[in-house]
């Protein structure tokens, strides 16, 4: 039997009226909270406004309401654990200034990102970008870059209504094998062509 189950959700009365007291949670299933209140155990719910969630060891602030105690608030934290805020049902933000997230370090775990807007702006040092498949679609891309590097193992195919490929000092093709054909006409003009 744990220390939840042997509370009974009856004793929740406290004397001289409900009013708010500090106390630290003992133990915790989901939303069931077991409460240390001057050496007496209370058994709590977590509201639903409480976004920080505790963790036994915590210092809570309970509020009794009819026959239940309710968990608001985190006043303290002990052990130096990472804070972990959780909405229930889903969670909006909603601004009409400017939203800021700052810190040297963040992981984002999404199952599928959804990101409607009219401009994305991204200053990097360096990205990595890992995917089994990757997809894009646009009227215009344009690419600038000191040096462009890229590497397929196995096929490359680019269809296009034309191709125009412009390189100031020089074009070097290297193949095993390589073959050009046009339909109509195939031209080579410069002052030197050397074949074979």
């Amino acid at each position: 039997m744990t220390a939840l189950q042997g509370l009974k959700l009856d004793a929740v009365g406290l004397s001289g009226g409900a009013q708010a007291f500090a106390a630290r949670l003992l133990a915790r299933e989901g939303a069931a909270l077991c409460l240390d209140h001057d050496g007496e155990q209370r058994s709590a719910r977590l509201a639903l406004g409480c976004t920080y969630q505790p963790e036994p060891g915590d210092l809570v602030l309970a509020v009794p309401a009819g026959a239940d105690i309710w968990v608001t608030a985190l006043l303290a934290r002990e052990s130096g654990a990472p804070l972990r805020m959780a909405a229930p049902g889903g969670l909006t933000l909603e601004t009409d200034g400017d939203l800021t997230v700052t810190a040297p370090r963040a992981r984002v775990k999404i199952g599928e990102l959804l990101h409607i807007g009219g401009k994305l702006v991204a200053e990097l040092a360096r990205l990595d970008l890992v995917a089994g498949l990757a997809s894009t679609i646009a009227q215009q891309v344009t690419l600038h870059a000191g040096s462009y590097l890229r590497q397929v193992d196995s096929l490359e195919q680019v269809k296009a209504g034309s191709i125009i490929q412009q390189a100031e000092t020089s074009l070097e093709l290297r193949a095993e094998n390589a073959f050009l054909s046009a339909d109509n006409l195939v031209r080579m003009d410069a002052e030197q062509v050397h074949i074979g």
